[in-house]
């Protein structure tokens, strides 16, 4: 595989006022609670890989957070390769980065209780 590098500028300035990503410096405390998940965790890795990207994956482990998303390492058969998943929006707080993460691995359907009362009126 054949990866080109392209060179980016930064102003003087801008370098200077940069700030450190608050959430990126917690993200060994982010991975290790998420990590305790075991199992579960793991599971919910691969389901995002194939609900979101259509890939089918052996392995997934997180590598990394950060305030506007995380990345994955995942291995497909004889491939390996970083995935990286965009939070909804920024994280302000460990506590929000963690939320957002429980989110995309764990979506709750959401389905308004009319529906569920319609489907329940056409069964009958």
């Amino acid at each position: 595989m054949l990866v080109l590098h392209q060179k980016a500028s930064v102003e003087v300035e801008d370098f200077r006022k940069a700030q450190p990503d608050a959430i990126a410096l917690a993200s060994t405390k982010i991975i290790s609670r998420l990590k305790s998940g075991g199992e579960k965790t793991t599971q919910a890795l691969k389901a995002l890989c194939w609900r979101t990207k259509g890939i089918q994956v052996e392995e997934a482990a997180i590598i990394g957070v950060d305030s506007v998303g995380f990345d994955l390492r995942v291995c497909s058969g004889t491939q390996i390769q970083a995935l990286r998943f965009a939070f909804n929006t920024r994280a302000t707080s460990e506590y929000s980065a963690e939320i957002q993460l429980n989110d995309v691995l764990f979506p709750k359907i959401h389905q308004k209780p009319q529906q569920r009362e319609q489907t329940y009126q056409n069964e009958c």
